[in-house]
């Protein structure tokens, strides 16, 4: 080998998968052998924080969006990111499928966050046949403008409007015979009979004899 050129060219900017291609001259016994070189190196996906709200979703509720914020890692702008490739699935794992972004309300960053919005029937679609109350755990995951993907993920309590008072219900208690009422004895009456004491007869006092006075004898004159 006479002699060895190599000229890198490589692109460095923001995509999923930055390809680097090279191209090698190679001077051997006067002929020129030309050999190409691609190198694909995969950018991994940004970890996201992710807020949604409400924080307690009723299942059978109808009403106001369900709520997302996506706020992007570092030098990253949320501005960047491709509406038509963010979804909303269950599970912490990156979405293949889910809820896409509703028109309401409308995208907007907001201190610095990206809020977005998907409809509140589909997303009570996703938890459809969980026994109820429970956490639920939803990812938000699309790209940017750029390729690069980033996702995130938030829990959210899901209840249910008509048991989250009585979630298990009581046994109904089986009715048991109610008792006769056992009759009270009735008092019995006790005669006491008090003796009347017979009354004695009191002594008629008899007249005590008085004795006659005797005559004294007249002395002769």
């Amino acid at each position: 080998m006479a002699r060895l050129l190599a000229a890198w060219v490589v692109a460095l900017t923001v995509f999923t998968a930055v390809v680097a291609s090279a191209a090698v001259l190679q001077v051997d016994a006067g002929v020129l052998q030309v050999f190409s070189y691609r190198a694909q190196i995969e950018i991994p996906d940004l970890q996201a924080r992710v807020d949604i709200e409400p924080e307690s979703l009723e299942r059978k509720s109808q009403g106001e969006p369900v709520v997302a914020f996506i706020d992007l890692p570092g030098k990253y702008d949320e501005r960047d990111i491709d509406l038509s490739t963010v979804l909303l699935c269950r599970g912490t794992a990156k979405c293949v499928t889910g809820v896409p972004v509703a028109r309401v309300p409308p995208p907007a960053v907001v201190d610095g966050r990206l809020r977005v919005g998907f409809d509140r029937g589909a997303v009570i679609g996703l938890v459809s046949g969980l026994q109820l109350p429970t956490r639920v755990t939803f990812t938000v995951s699309g790209k940017l403008n750029s390729g690069i993907g980033f996702y995130g993920s938030d829990s959210v309590r899901v209840v249910d409007p008509e048991g989250q008072y009585a979630l298990t219900p009581s046994p109904t208690p089986e009715p048991t015979g109610t008792p006769s009422p056992t009759s009270s004895p009735q008092p019995t009456e006790t005669l006491q009979v008090t003796a009347t004491p017979t009354p004695t007869a009191t002594p008629t006092p008899r007249p005590t004899h008085t004795p006659k006075p005797t005559a004294t004898p007249r002395r002769g004159r």
